[in-house]
């Protein structure tokens, strides 16, 4: 077993399991050594090793070590040689506090004489003023105040009266002998270091390297550099460096790629080497003395962005250096959410005034105009658009209802005072992958807002970010911001690896718009499993049509509202079809509750008639709202919504129902794609309501209820088609305990369930997801849950989602299941889900790649 271990380059490592015996630092140097890189050169002991020593054996014993390092540098302790510096550093086994270090061992008064005379006068007597010090400190018991007096008696003098002062005023004993300073150096670290009984249990090591220095001529440049950009990871050297007379100069500090080309080029291959063998971006110090690159030390990046993680991962499965399950078993799922969303660049806002806390309920960065309501928000961004100038606004409410829909679709992000992760602006945003913030502390006045004693007009500038790591911030003004590429950042490398290990399981996404889909698709979504209709009436003035068909006593009006909404809804289908071209969409028919749809007050009230005159001349103001009011309900969420509209009113789901199959006909007939539509009846309670929805019911005096299946026929009988050109799947979306508990009945009309688990958690645990914040906190600081169950499944819920698919089974064994609420994207949540047993998950667009990883990962586990 050897008892010195030299640092050479090309050097292998010949014995096992040698960190536990030298330490991490002394492991690094051989390593960096058997990697053939110009590390400087030098030796390892251990310890136990110069413990045992005997004194008169020393100088032998390490002669022939200071010899080869000597040889290497052409340096020497002998007069008439380029004195030979040393650095002397203690390598235990265990990360410690502070690391003993000594620099610069070797020199004397003789030497720094040569040394001053041969190369500069400064950094000679700077490096042996260092020395002095270190080495007094540490082995001959002076202490810090001593020399803070000195140096205080010194102030003004140049480096070699410092020198002077400390070797006749403070060390007159300091050893001029280099093999002497290096004995008592290397003893005295380890006495220092058994000082503590407990380290003689833990191994260390002691490495002794060469300082590298240039000359008069050819001066050593001093440098560090890590092997990539630590923020963007983009595989691009980053440092800087300077002469090494320089270093406490911060103005001569240059930037690294003013080195001459040679050594960059060098550079970037030990890049290329330490990355591929540390698999991580690394730091590195060097110095380059006549022209030839040491390095002193490398060591790894503490603190990296997840972007930065993810750009040398990929670039390492690239480059095979890990394989595939390695790349996607190297990050937690929630971490994708960083390299998915636009954030705001810090340099920008270092001198604005900023707010921290609150709820983020949807993640990214963004900045716009504040506006207090919707149609001053429409108005100034097409005022804005018009105009050519910045269109970017936000949204800002005590709280958002379904009329605000279109505000944060064209805005830029949602703050609001009131509600939680899951209420109502969150979920919106969320889909729409646009950034929300719920702030409880913003007091809205007349035309301007005050947070944190700060007045903010309508119309001003505010930026916002929300991040999965750190508190939400609203920061007042302009702030830039930086935008993802999943191209670039290796994001879309990682989901197409990921996906090869779904197991067979679908991902799909929450989608109604043209952008949400394009976006899921980007992402890797395999199609649509939750389009929610209701969104479809939210946009360009269409609830109006909704509300006239609501409250219309005319049936020629009604007609004519039907067939100009089966117009629009097949336009939107269409597109979705197009943009999905071959994958499933699942289109859940409306389930919003109809207050949503309803004015709230007298000026919306006064905005409808005027959007509807026929309305205006068929009833009165008074009679309108009467007819409205009729339909207000205490409870809402539990009240004339989902199905029971399809009940009560059947002709919205029917044309619902018709416009997706005349959708799918023209973008099958027209640009040959193939569609596999499927219908979704929502707040399904038990298998009458599922019974009659799909397949109509005949009733004697009243007009006939017909169902999708009636729908469908008399589609085929309009378009004259003998056989369906497609099929369409029938399902139901499980979210009350009621549906939970009869799934075995309503699987005998049922193809699949959806598992809506925001109302499923809602009606099982008696909670409302807008007002849960006003005591979830007492109830998670006691212990009473866990977490918030609108983002981790409560155990109830499990229990009747599981039992819901068992029963389901045993009537209709090939049943489809998924999950579409909001707890979709959680990587616990769909390890349940796949547990279970259920064919897919559906989540929002910004969701779909943490699903996917998760999915994969699960997966790889098995």
């Amino acid at each position: 077993m050897n008892s010195i271990f030299h640092i050479q380059q090309g050097q292998k490592i010949e014995e096992v399991d040698l960190e536990e015996r030298i330490g991490m630092t002394g492991m690094s140097m051989l390593n960096l050594a058997a990697m053939d890189l110009p590390v400087s050169p030098g030796f390892i002991m251990e310890v136990s090793k110069i413990e045992e020593l005997p004194q008169k054996a020393f100088r032998r014993i390490l002669d022939a070590s200071i010899q080869k390092i000597a040889n290497n540098t052409g340096k020497g302790f002998e007069n008439g040689k380029p004195p030979l510096m040393l650095k002397i550093v203690l390598s235990p086994g265990m990360i410690l506090e502070s690391v003993p270090i000594l620099q610069y061992l070797g020199l004397n008064n003789q030497s720094v004489q040569d040394l001053a005379r041969n190369y500069d006068s400064n950094f000679a007597f700077s490096a042996y003023r260092t020395l002095i010090e270190g080495f007094s400190k540490q082995f001959l018991g002076i202490e810090q105040q001593t020399f803070d007096d000195a140096r205080t008696i010194c102030a003004g003098s140049d480096p070699k009266a410092h020198c002077e002062y400390y070797l006749t005023q403070v060390v007159r004993d300091f050893p001029q002998n280099p093999y002497s300073q290096l004995e008592i150096a290397m003893y005295g670290m380890v006495k220092n270091y058994f000082t503590d009984p407990l380290n003689r249990e833990i191994p260390a090591s002691v490495v002794v390297q060469y300082i590298p220095y240039g000359s008069r001529d050819n001066p050593s440049l001093v440098g560090s550099l890590t092997t990539r950009n630590t923020r963007t990871g983009e595989p691009k050297l980053n440092g800087n460096f300077c002469h090494s007379e320089f270093l406490d100069d911060p103005e001569k500090i240059q930037e690294l790629q003013k080195l001459d080309q040679r050594i960059l080029d060098e550079f970037e291959e030990i890049a290329a080497t330490l990355e591929g063998h540390f698999l991580d971006i690394r730091q590195v110090d060097f110095v380059i003395e006549a022209g030839k690159a040491r390095i002193i030390q490398e060591k790894g990046i503490e603190h990296k962005s997840v972007v930065t993680k993810m750009r040398i991962l990929s670039d390492l499965q690239k480059n095979q250096h890990i394989s595939e399950e390695e790349f996607i078993n190297s990050f937690a799922p929630k971490e994708l959410n960083s390299l998915l969303h636009s954030t705001i660049n810090p340099n920008s806002v270092k001198d604005k005034i900023s707010f921290q806390g609150g709820i983020g309920g949807s993640l990214g960065a963004t900045c716009g105009r504040v506006f207090f309501s919707t149609k001053k928000l429409i108005d100034a961004y097409w005022k804005a658009k018009n105009e050519n100038r910045d269109t970017r606004v936000i949204l800002m409410k005590k709280s958002t209802f379904a009329e605000d829909v279109q505000a944060v679709e064209i805005g830029s992000g949602v703050i609001t005072s009131e509600g939680g992760y899951t209420s109502h602006a969150p979920i919106v945003a969320r889909s729409l992958g646009k950034p929300a913030i719920i702030y409880p502390d913003i007091t809205f006045k007349d035309g301007y807002i005050v947070i944190g004693r700060r007045k903010v007009k309508e119309g001003q500038f505010v930026s916002m970010e929300i991040t999965s790591s750190d508190d939400p911030v609203i920061i007042l003004g302009k702030a830039e911001l930086e935008y993802p590429d999943i191209e670039q950042n290796g994001v879309k490398n990682l989901l197409e690896k990921a996906k090869q290990f779904a197991g067979g399981i679908k991902i799909f996404a929450n989608a109604d718009n043209p952008d949400e889909a394009k976006q899921a698709k980007l992402f890797g979504a395999d199609g649509i499993g939750l389009c929610r209709t209701e969104h479809m009436f939210l946009r360009d003035n269409r609830i109006y049509d909704l509300r006239e068909l609501l409250i219309t006593r005319n049936p020629e009006r009604k007609k004519i509202v039907l067939e100009k909404i089966r117009t629009y809804l097949t336009s939107d289908f269409y597109e979705l079809f197009n943009i999905m071209s071959g994958m499933s969409i699942t289109v859940r028919l409306l389930d919003a509750p109809l207050h949503e749809f309803l004015p709230t007050d007298e000026n919306e009230l006064n905005e409808t008639l005027s959007h509807l005159p026929d309305l205006a001349s068929e009833q009165s103001k008074a009679e309108i709202s009467r007819s409205f009011n009729r339909l207000k309900e205490t409870n809402p969420m539990l009240g004339h919504r989902g199905c029971r509209v399809g009940i009560s009113s059947p002709e919205i789901y029917d044309v619902q129902t018709a416009a997706i199959l005349d959708a799918a006909l023209k973008a099958k007939t027209e640009n040959n794609i193939r569609v596999f539509p499927s219908i979704m009846l929502p707040l399904i309670m038990s298998q009458e309501e599922m019974y009659l929805l799909k397949n109509g019911q005949i009733l004697e005096g009243k007009e006939n209820v017909n169902g999708v299946i009636g729908v469908i026929r008399k589609f085929m009988k309009e378009n004259k088609l003998e056989r369906q050109p497609f099929e369409v799947r029938i399902g139901a979306m499980i979210e009350l305990p009621a549906a939970a508990l009869s799934a075995a009945d309503i699987a005998k009309h049922a193809e699949f369930f959806s598992f809506g688990t925001n109302d499923l958690t809602q009606t099982t645990m008696g909670l409302s997801r807008d007002d849960i914040n006003s005591f979830l906190p007492a109830y998670t600081e006691m212990d009473i849950w866990k977490s918030d169950p609108f983002q981790e499944l409560a155990e109830p819920v499990k229990v009747l989602v599981a039992e819901a698919i068992r029963s389901a089974r045993q009537v209709r064994p090939d049943l489809q299941t998924g999950i579409c609420g909001e707890h979709a994207a959680n990587p616990d949540v769909i390890k349940y889900c796949l547990n279970v047993g259920m064919d897919y998950i559906s989540c929002s667009p910004f969701g779909i790649p943490i699903a996917i990883l998760a999915v994969a990962q699960s997966n790889l586990a098995v």
